[in-house]
């Protein structure tokens, strides 16, 4: 088309009349070329062509494009072994170690891929390894000092003198608390020399946090704090006997000091323990503290744990939750920490010529959910003997509530009066006091 016609085109398509009443964009002649010639548009930068191209090509896509890699290596950028085709089969990778105390998948992995039966079974045959034995009261391997106090914990289970009678009429009148029988109380005299007896309100509370935590199908982290550390705390706190305080510590965090782990053992932790404050008297901080230096991580204990590098543990707890646990995963626990700590111990003996002849056993609680229960770890020359277990407590009920909290006391009440005096005299070397 001339210019000339173009021009005319435009002149007729502005006299058009706007039927709708629209504005209509301005129709505006071009400023004429001088030279007479017009061009194309510009070409798309490179960029645009290539991406043109991809479109219409369906190998050059971004979904079927190939990067170039070594032999060996995935795009997700983790080096992965060589597949079967390179004649070596792909090898999983071993699970990252977990501090936690619970017995997860990865952790299994970790350790050889095995649950915690499995572990069991390996640490049996492993040298300076682990038996397992029902505690039962007839069995002749037991210790009698051992059968003694697994025989009051039967008396607790029952409930016989596990509440002081000056809190009876009280209770027969309160609704909450059902069945309440004659023995179940005890006079001041008999039953707080254990402890003081936590009155009904505190109990009540304890329960309804236990219930919630069971219809809640709360974790382990939440049963601790909502009930295993009140209860504790409501059992231990101003425990004082023959001028000796009693306490306890969480400790989910407290790793087993190498050095006192057994061959074949893992590591592993518990959820709380309890301790002897070593009290102010000079010869026995002296002691305590050039055993300190002597010792890995200049503490007193198998753990390096900061809150319970001056405080011998005299009682281990490790808690479950009913849902959460894998079958035998305290009992490890239990177990292994046990091994370390009596490694420690035998190598405190070992020092000062002392001797294990009143200290046969070491007290552990398993908690599981709302039950609570006893076991004991023994020595057999170099083995440790687990005995399980003995159910001495709960906290689904008030009365299970009373029971727990004398169970606890009366552990207490050992550790001051049996394992304070054993170890002053055979892992610190005093004899006086």
């Amino acid at each position: 088309m001339s210019e000339r016609s173009f021009v005319s085109v435009v002149e007729w398509l502005s006299g058009l009349e706007n039927p709708l009443g629209e504005s209509s964009p301005s129709l505006t002649t071009p400023p004429p070329n001088p030279t007479g010639k017009y061009h194309h548009p510009l070409s798309p930068p490179e960029s645009r062509k290539r991406y043109a191209s991809m479109a219409t090509d369906p190998d050059l896509t971004p979904k079927r494009r190939r990067v170039a890699l070594p032999a060996g290596h995935h795009l997700e950028g983790t080096p992965r072994a060589n597949s079967v085709r390179d004649g070596i089969p792909n090898l999983p990778t071993a699970s990252p170690s977990r501090s936690d105390r619970s017995e997860s998948w990865s952790e299994s992995q970790a350790s050889g891929r095995s649950s915690p039966l499995k572990r069991m079974v390996a640490m049996e045959l492993a040298p300076n390894g682990l038996e397992t034995k029902r505690m039962e009261s007839g069995d002749p391997g037991m210790p009698s000092a051992l059968a003694q106090f697994s025989s009051e914990l039967d008396m607790c289970s029952i409930g016989v003198g596990v509440i002081s009678d000056t809190l009876q009429e009280a209770l027969q009148q309160d609704p909450r608390f059902r069945h309440c029988l004659p023995f179940m109380f005890a006079s001041p005299a008999d039953r707080d020399q254990y402890g003081p007896t936590p009155s009904l309100d505190r109990v009540d509370s304890l329960v309804k946090k236990s219930v919630r935590c069971q219809d809640s199908q709360q974790d382990e982290s939440g049963w601790n704090m909502l009930v295993h550390c009140p209860l504790l705390e409501q059992a231990l706190d101003n425990i004082e006997t023959q001028n000796q305080s009693i306490g306890f510590e969480p400790c989910t965090t407290a790793k087993i000091i190498q050095e006192y782990l057994p061959t074949g053992f893992m590591p592993k932790m518990v959820d709380f323990c309890m301790y002897v404050d070593i009290g102010t008297d000079k010869a026995t901080r002296d002691v305590s503290k050039r055993l300190r230096q002597e010792l890995p991580c200049g503490v007193i204990n198998h753990t390096e744990f900061h809150a319970l590098r001056q405080r011998p543990i005299t009682v281990s707890i490790e808690t479950k939750t009913p849902r959460g646990a894998q079958p035998a995963a305290a009992e490890l626990q239990i177990s292994t920490w046990h091994a370390a700590q009596w490694r420690l111990l035998e190598d405190l003996v070992a020092r000062t010529g002392g001797s294990f002849v009143d200290l046969t056993f070491l007290p552990a609680v398993i908690v599981n959910g709302d039950e609570w229960s006893f076991a004991a770890t023994t020595r057999e020359e170099q083995n440790t003997v687990l005995w399980l277990e003995k159910k001495f407590g709960s906290t689904n009920s008030h009365h299970g509530v009373y029971k727990t909290v004398w169970g606890l006391q009366r552990l207490a009440k050992w550790s001051i009066e049996v394992y304070w005096p054993w170890y002053r005299k055979n892992a610190l070397g005093l004899c006086d006091g």
